[in-house]
């Protein structure tokens, strides 16, 4: 998994920057209940991500091990979700400002689980987003739209920041990007 998850690392190093998309993305919408992941993480401003960002990502898939239990997985045995979750500096998980904001390179983690020393756990609210699968090649490219177009052509907003979800780890340049637009409630407590 370390050997495919450096893949991944020097995929997203290389094309990250990468924009151009002419055309409709394809999108589906999907309820989301708040969730877990355990991860590296780090704050920078947009300027210089690819100086921040990757190293994230190195020392995340470069320790897994020392969070093989606490990942959630599916009955295949690989991690369900690989996930970058964005916030903002106050980790309310609003949309980055134009300073940046804080990034969590992570897996998805099991509701019980603990974040060892070094490792950061967040727990993500529930939403349903608007999902757009992309490569990463086409990464600007599908975010931009997304804001720009898609969203006010279905008269939707963008209710806190977007989320990465790397689907497969068999193929890290394949990437879902998870618009948030309405915050789901919380469920009842006992």
């Amino acid at each position: 998994m370390a050997k495919k998850l450096n893949w991944f690392i020097l995929t997203f190093l290389v094309v990250a920057c990468a924009l151009t998309h002419a055309g409709e993305i394809p999108m589906r919408v999907e309820r989301v209940p708040a969730f877990y992941v355990i991860g590296k993480m780090g704050q920078g401003n947009v300027e210089n991500i690819e100086a921040w960002i990757p190293p994230l990502w190195a020392a995340a898939s470069g320790s897994v091990n020392e969070i093989a239990e606490q990942i959630k997985r599916a009955t295949n045995g690989q991690p369900v979700g690989i996930w970058a979750i964005m916030s903002d500096c106050s980790e309310s998980f609003m949309p980055w400002d134009i300073t940046g904001g804080k990034y969590l390179a992570g897996f998805e983690a099991n509701d019980g689980s603990s974040a060892p020393e070094g490792w950061t756990k967040w727990r993500v609210p529930g939403y349903e987003y608007i999902v757009i699968e992309t490569s990463l090649a086409e990464y600007g490219e599908a975010f931009n739209y997304t804001i720009a177009t898609l969203l006010p052509e279905k008269g939707l907003t963008l209710a806190g920041a977007v989320h990465e979800r790397y689907p497969s780890p068999d193929d890290p340049s394949v990437v879902e990007l998870y618009f948030p637009v309405n915050h789901l409630p919380e469920p009842a407590k006992d």
